[in-house]
């Protein structure tokens, strides 16, 4: 994954956990809306040592998994204006991959409908 659609420094990360946020069966995603005119979305994954496993294999097995979603996120033209992060829970561990792109893709509508609700209600 290149390095220009990834949030690096912790007061990014923090911007974006002050969005919005909801829950899948495979893991937690925290959006927001970027406002900074870039072309193309931003990612960030946590995957925590005290959640996951203390053996780095696990944790990074995860966040292959987690960056395979993100290239499906890549190729969706109105998430190009958002920032999100992927933060893997307990579950996660256990879910195979089926599961979590089956869950990556529920985590692309869900976006899209408290978006259009929250437009909605700005509007009223």
């Amino acid at each position: 994954m290149p390095a220009y659609f990834t949030l690096k420094k912790p007061a990014e990360f923090k911007r974006v956990y002050a969005g919005k946020k909801f829950y899948t069966h495979g893991f937690s995603v925290h959006f927001i809306k970027n406002n900074n005119g870039l072309n193309s979305p931003l990612f960030g994954i946590t995957v925590s040592k005290k959640t996951i496993s203390k053996k780095a294999v696990t944790r990074n097995l995860v966040r292959r998994r987690f960056r395979e979603i993100i290239k499906m996120f890549l190729n969706i033209e109105s998430l190009k204006e958002y920032s999100i992060v992927l933060t893997a829970i307990k579950e996660t561990k256990q879910a195979d991959w089926d599961k979590l792109k089956s869950c990556g893709l529920y985590a692309v509508k869900k976006i899209h409908t408290i978006e259009n609700i929250t437009q909605i209600h700005q509007a009223d």
